[in-house]
């Protein structure tokens, strides 16, 4: 477990994890982690206010992971829900999981490489617009390229953070919507940007 903006470099609270480690994710023990999460915390002047806040972004997290997002624990009186469905089980741990919970979490895990890989290509096409304008040869055929480029990207950024709001969590398609709308209204200011200096160029030209 990993705080990050409490100390100059990510922060690893070991007690807290070891309030966690063999413990059921409830109330008691969330509150135990929480506490544990903070303890020893050594505040500078003025900012002692957060180690509170700290305290009650951890509870908050850990109360987010309510029973129905934990995996059912398979005992005698609930195997034979299970009996008609093909499980599998992760060599690595000790879940087992249905078919169809197979396949959503693939889709999902691929739904993150293709976000990833459009982000990627988002901001080499914006370093590609940088780098052909600081050199004037951002050329007409090179912006509508670009243009095209990050419509299409933007799409399928768009598409992802679509099939998170429908299959995913509230965390996962927050995060991708706020980062999509900022960076479009970034590209629309520098395009606008890019209008006005245009402008200024021809006027000084003119003169």
């Amino acid at each position: 477990m990993v705080l990050s903006g409490v100390a100059p470099k990510p922060w690893r609270a070991v007690d807290a994890e070891a309030a966690l480690t063999g413990n059921r994710l409830d109330a008691a023990t969330i509150d135990r982690v929480a506490t544990a999460s903070v303890a020893g915390a050594q505040p500078m002047p003025h900012n002692g206010y957060k180690v509170g806040l700290v305290r009650g972004l951890v509870e908050e997290t850990f109360a987010y992971l309510d029973a129905s997002a934990r995996p059912i624990e398979l005992a005698a009186d609930n195997c034979g829900a299970f009996a008609d469905e093909q499980v599998y089980k992760a060599p690595s741990d000790h879940l087992v999981v249905t078919h169809a919970n197979l396949t959503a979490s693939r889709w999902l895990a691929w739904v993150d490489v293709a976000n990833a890989v459009a982000w990627l290509l988002v901001i080499l096409i914006f370093q590609i617009e940088i780098v052909l304008d600081q050199l004037e040869k951002l050329t007409r055929s090179w912006l509508v390229f670009c243009t095209g480029s990050k419509v299409l990207l933007y799409l399928v950024l768009a598409g992802n953070a679509l099939y998170w709001t429908i299959y995913s969590n509230f965390i996962d398609y927050w995060d991708a919507w706020i980062w999509l709308i900022a960076f479009v209204l970034i590209d629309m200011n520098l395009l606008g940007m890019e209008g006005e200096d245009s402008r200024n160029v021809h006027a000084t030209h003119t003169k």
